[in-house]
């Protein structure tokens, strides 16, 4: 154990009060954003049933996984993902701004 570390355990054992009621207070919030979107985008069984066949359905072995990619990035996109890319590496990533 490093000084720095010694010292970043005192730091943290010293405002555990503080940093534990914050914490919680993000949890909360997250909780209850999580409760809005639920209440706003109600889940469509049939839909999320339908992408998640076609996905099992498609073949993506180790290092072929391309048509499974493009087939969730088509997804997101159709969900009104603001941003979804595929990068060099075959790497799917997705952003919604909220």
């Amino acid at each position: 154990m490093t000084v720095l570390d010694i010292q970043a355990s005192q730091i943290l054992f010293e405002n555990f009060d503080s940093i534990h009621k914050m914490c919680s207070g993000v949890n909360r919030c997250i909780k209850q954003l999580l409760e809005e979107v639920k209440m706003h985008m109600p889940i469509n069984n049939d839909a999320m049933v339908h992408f998640l066949t076609a996905l099992v359905k498609t073949k993506s072995l180790p290092g072929h996984e391309k048509s499974a990619i493009e087939l969730v990035a088509k997804e997101m996109s159709s969900l009104g993902y603001d941003s979804v890319a595929i990068d060099e590496y075959g790497n799917l990533s997705g952003v919604i701004w909220v």
